[in-house]
């Protein structure tokens, strides 16, 4: 974002278990903008995705459409995200402090799916008036969503431990989620929404032969496609392995989304 430029706006959605809305998500629940049921602050309002017919759209959040939030207890202590704005020391600001946590499991799903609200025009009732996005066919606007992920899917933000049945279950959240993921990446370019996917420094991470066969075998899902699919095509997804080829990743993305913007 170039210091003068206030046509480009960038929401930033940092994400772990869940991605903290704050405000936003107690109106993704329909509960009054200080809500503060979990007593830990209205800075602090923790959510998942939606469950149901609605659960890959953008759909706005009504009675029937509304995000869950995640149980109560749950560990969220992720900064808040930032919806679509122009002001650049803001988003630097954001960038330089976040912190990655060993202890926060990474539910890509759920930060694709903030992405996507964050862009949306049917959610406009959530943003703030100068954050609300502008229409999917305004001929002026290039909708860009960029995903930053290791590359995991988790779906450790609930426990089946006292279940005899917790395997099974912990792989039908992880088919959801992967589904999910696929789904609403494709919904969002149908809406005509670039979709890049950053896999950053994931191959030494370790594989879980046996959860992806039954995920193969069972569901008729390979996760390890996923981010694949999501991107797109395989000019949009990018893997990195160290902070040089991290750069250039973004730098390409930039200069792609430039190229694009100029003959929109």
């Amino acid at each position: 974002v170039d210091d003068e430029d206030t046509s480009t706006r960038i929401a930033f959605i940092p994400y772990g278990i869940s991605v903290n809305a704050g405000l936003y998500g107690n109106k993704a629940m329909g509960r009054a903008d200080h809500d503060d049921r979990a007593g830990d602050g209205i800075d602090r309002v923790c959510m998942l995705y939606r469950d149901g017919l609605e659960m890959t759209s953008d759909v706005a959040p009504i009675a029937g459409a509304w995000v869950n939030e995640l149980r109560h207890g749950a560990t969220c202590y992720l900064p808040r995200l930032e919806p679509l704005t122009a002001g650049k020391d803001t988003l630097l600001d954001m960038v330089e402090n976040l912190e990655a946590d060993a202890n926060e499991y990474t539910s890509t799903h759920v930060g694709i799916a903030w992405s996507w609200f964050a862009l949306s025009p049917r959610w406009h009732s959530v943003w703030p008036s100068a954050s609300r996005p502008k229409a999917y066919s305004d001929p002026n606007t290039l909708k860009a969503m960029i995903l930053m992920t290791d590359g995991r899917l988790n779906v450790n933000y609930r426990t089946y431990s006292n279940d005899p049945a917790g395997t099974f279950k912990m792989l039908e959240e992880a088919e959801k989620a992967h589904r999910l993921a696929r789904e609403v990446c494709q919904a969002m370019r149908d809406e005509g929404i670039l979709t890049y996917v950053i896999e950053f420094d994931t191959k030494g991470l370790p594989s879980d032969p046996l959860g992806t066969a039954i995920l193969i075998n069972t569901f008729g899902l390979d996760p390890r496609e996923t981010l694949e699919i999501c991107a797109g095509d395989p000019s949009r997804h990018h893997q990195p392995d160290d902070e040089d080829e991290l750069i250039a990743a973004y730098e390409s993305i930039v200069s792609a989304l430039k190229g694009v913007a100029l003959t929109h």
